[in-house]
């Protein structure tokens, strides 16, 4: 499977060869949450890329700082994504 997915930063391949792809759409701001405040923040979606002849969009819209955390489950039917997501200290 070759395929390309335009604004695609991050990718988790699950099971059966289906991947799990976060784009990135655009930021917005000024953003508040729980313990952060910020004048911009990135907004992604989350797209499922299988065998079929289309990607499936499971999340629009996510605020998170860096791509949002997506794991498959062992078994690889289930996708939890998770944002915001901040990565370093």
């Amino acid at each position: 499977l070759t395929q390309c997915i335009s604004g695609g930063v991050a990718g988790e391949l699950g099971r059966g060869g289906s991947i799990a792809v976060a784009r990135k759409t655009g930021a917005v701001g000024p953003a508040y949450g729980t313990n952060f405040e910020t004048v911009s923040i990135d907004q992604f979606d989350v797209d499922v890329v299988g065998t079929g002849p289309q990607p499936r969009n499971l999340v629009n819209g996510a605020l998170s700082f860096q791509s949002p955390l997506m794991v498959w489950n062992a078994a690889g039917t289930h996708l939890i994504v998770l944002w915001p997501r901040s990565i370093g200290l």
